[in-house]
This record gives structure tokens, C-alpha cells and sequence, in this order.
């Protein structure tokens, strides 16, 4: 599933209130894991009026690798487009 997203900015969950943010260079089977680049260390936060998962604050760390073991969730994001007129 991974090997065809190689390319993709996405978001590894590692629990309910930290993450990271990259994109994704590489997929190892042995150890079992992904490479990401550009990454970004994400704090989530959640409220009872906003009970969704909410960025509350980003930090660069660089490259780096994250064994699947360790990540709840992988979430693929869209590529958005900045339109100007």
C-alpha cells in the first residue's frame, strides 16, 4: 500500500496528541518501516466543543525513519493548489 505513495506528503499518528508530517521517500520490509523528508513534528490537541484531531503547533526535524510498530495511523494528504487571479 505504501509503495505507491512513494512522492506524497502524508501524516504519521504516532499516539493521540503527536505526529509527523513529510513526505514519503522510502518503504523498508525489513525492519518493517517508512523514510520521510521535509518532516515536521506535529502536536495535536482535541477539545470537547472540537473533538477531531487539531494541528496546534509544527516543529522541523528533518529526515527520518519511523518503524510501522510505532505509528497508529497513516493519513495520505491532498496536494492543494494555490490559485491566484
Amino acid at each position: 500500500m505504501f509503495e505507491r505513495n512513494v512522492g506524497k506528503k502524508v501524516r504519521a499518528i504516532i499516539d493521540s496528541t503527536y505526529g509527523f508530517e513529510g513526505i514519503l521517500e522510502a518503504v523498508t520490509q525489513e525492519p518493517a518501516g517508512i523514510w520521510l523528508s521535509e518532516v515536521e513534528a506535529i502536536v495535536l490537541r482535541t477539545t470537547l466543543a472540537q473533538p477531531i484531531p487539531q494541528i496546534a503547533s509544527r516543529e522541523e526535524t528533518g529526515d527520518m525513519y519511523l518503524p510501522l510498530n510505532a505509528i497508529q495511523r497513516v493519513e495520505i494528504l491532498q496536494q492543494t493548489q494555490n490559485r491566484s487571479r
